[in-house]
This record gives C-alpha cells, structure tokens and sequence, in this order.
C-alpha cells in the first residue's frame, strides 16, 4: 500500500506515470499475488502506469551461484501471465530485461528466450549501459540483435548510465563527472530521436 499511494501521490503532483519490472527473477508469483497486481493496475493505479516489464536480469545470478537450467522457460511462464493481466488494461509490456554485463551471454541467451515469449510483449525492455562512451555503436548493435530475434518494436531502455567512481570489476568503464555531463544528453538522444524511452538509471554515485 505505501508503494501504490507514493505512485499515486508522484502522478497527481508531476502527472509521470510508472514504469517498473514485476517480480523478483526465478521467483514464480502465487495467483493471489497475480490476483493482487490485477486490482492494483485497474484500480489505485488505473491509467497511471506506461510500462510493466518482465523479470529483471532473469539470465543472471546475482553475486554468484547456479543458474537453474530452466531459466528461461521459467521467465516466459511468467511474462504471459504478465500479458494477460497488463496488456488488456492498455499497459505497455516490456519484454525481461537480460542481464548484459557479457555481451556473448547476452546474445545467447536472449535468443534462447526469444522463442518462449513471442506475442507476451509490445515493447522492447533492455538494460544497455554505453559504457565509458557515448554509446552509439552499442544502440546501434542491440537494435540489430533485437529486432532480428524479436522483431521491430518500441524499445524502452530501463536501466542505462555512467559511473563517475569505482565500479570495481563490474566492466562499467567509469568516466569523469564532466564526461558523463557531455555524455548523458548525447546518449539520451540515441533513443528519444527514434521515438524510444530510456531511464537515467545510474547519475550519481556515492
């Protein structure tokens, strides 16, 4: 409930609708938590959500451990109950948002996934950060990768940024405050000129 009331609350002061990732990645929700979403979207929320998206980095064990092998099988079950439920409320639907810190891992694995999803979705979601650059060829190359195995769509980039400290081993290639300044409103345009939506999901690091 505090959740949905500071959405509530942010829409009614700055009239910006939501976007978020439903569910924790490999963690199948139960139908009264399904049930719940439903009354949620078409009702405290109702018309103030634009896009709700599949697990996030479902292709990904977070500081180490197993990937089930049933992964993605276990993410498309997921993402056409999200369908059903968000796509008739008129509510964008981003597609599992695929870990992308080894670009082979990425690639393999989203068109692993690719197959078990088709028609769960109308919006392309990935996280793509540009790395140290200004981040053209890395756009240009998931656009090419996604829309070979996925077709063309909208593309909304939920997570993106520049790391301005230590981003230890995480290949995030930091770069100075004043780069990220001169970076940021280059590598935003990369989506906005194609009509597409990106979120500052990295800004500020302390």
């Amino acid at each position: 409930k505090a959740v949905t009331d500071f959405y509530r609350k942010t829409y009614e002061l700055t009239g910006q609708k939501i976007w978020f990732t439903v569910g924790q990645p490999r963690k199948p929700l139960t139908n009264a938590q399904w049930s719940e979403l439903q009354g949620t979207l078409s009702g405290p929320l109702a018309g103030m959500v634009d896009l709700a998206s599949g697990w996030n980095e479902p292709n990904h064990v977070r500081g180490g451990g197993t990937l089930p092998s049933n992964w993605a099988q276990m993410t498309a079950d997921h993402q056409a109950r999200l369908w059903d439920i968000a796509h008739p409320l008129g509510i964008r639907v981003g597609t599992p948002q695929l870990w992308s810190g080894k670009m082979a891992t990425h690639d393999a694995d989203l068109a692993k996934l690719a197959p078990l999803i088709a028609g769960k979705h109308d919006t392309t979601a990935w996280h793509l950060y540009p790395r140290g650059t200004v981040g053209k060829d890395w756009v240009d190359k998931f656009t090419t990768t996604y829309q070979r195995v996925l077709g063309t769509r909208p593309v909304a980039c939920t997570e993106a940024g520049y790391f301005t400290g230590d981003a230890g081993s995480t290949g995030a290639n930091p770069v100075t405050e004043a780069e990220q300044a001169a970076y940021w409103p280059q590598h935003i345009r990369l989506y906005t000129d194609k009509g597409w939506a990106i979120s500052i999901f990295e800004l500020l690091d302390d």
